[in-house]
C-alpha cells in the first residue's frame, strides 16, 4: 500500500513539474503584410501553434472579386491536405485573412519541410523547441515577446 501511494505521489508530482508556456512573436512588413504567431508549449517543446496573417490585397496586386477569391483558395490548397494543420482563410474588402493553426502532437513532421516550415535537419529531433524557434523568427524580422 505505501508503495502504491508513494508512486501515486510521484506521478502526481512529475505531472505537476510539466511547464506549460506560450509565447507570441509579430511581424509587419510595412507594405500591407503582418503576422501574430502564438505558441503553446510544454517545458519548451512546442505543442501547438496559431498564426493570423493578414495581407492587404494592394500588396498582393488582386483587384478583383476573382483575384481574391484566387488567393484565399490558393491558401486553403496549400495547407488542407496535411493531419494536423488547419487553414481558415477569409476574404474582407481590404485583405486577406489566413489562419494557421498547427497542433505538433498530431503533424507529420515531413509535411512542414515539404511546406519550407522545418529544415530536412531538424526530422531527427521529432519535436520543435520554443526558443530555437523564437531566435530564428526574430533572425527573420519577427519580434518575439516574453515566455510566459
Amino acid at each position: 500500500m505505501k508503495k502504491l501511494i508513494f508512486l501515486i505521489l510521484v506521478v502526481l508530482l512529475m505531472t505537476g513539474c510539466s511547464s506549460k508556456q506560450t509565447a507570441t512573436c509579430t511581424y509587419d512588413s510595412g507594405d500591407g503584410m503582418t503576422s501574430e504567431l502564438v505558441f503553446s508549449a510544454s517545458d519548451d517543446v512546442v505543442t501547438k501553434s496559431v498564426e493570423e496573417i493578414r495581407m492587404s490585397y494592394e500588396a498582393l496586386g488582386a483587384t478583383s472579386d476573382s483575384d481574391k477569391e484566387t488567393l484565399r483558395n490558393y491558401f486553403i490548397e496549400m495547407f488542407s491536405d496535411y493531419e494536423g494543420i488547419t487553414i481558415e482563410a477569409t476574404t474582407s474588402e481590404e485583405e486577406l485573412l489566413i489562419v494557421l493553426t498547427i497542433d505538433y502532437t498530431t503533424v507529420d513532421y515531413q509535411s512542414l519541410v515539404d511546406l519550407g516550415m522545418m529544415s530536412e535537419d531538424d526530422l531527427d529531433q521529432k519535436f520543435v523547441d520554443l526558443q530555437l524557434s523564437m531566435d530564428g523568427l526574430e533572425d527573420t524580422g519577427y519580434t518575439c515577446g516574453e515566455v510566459k
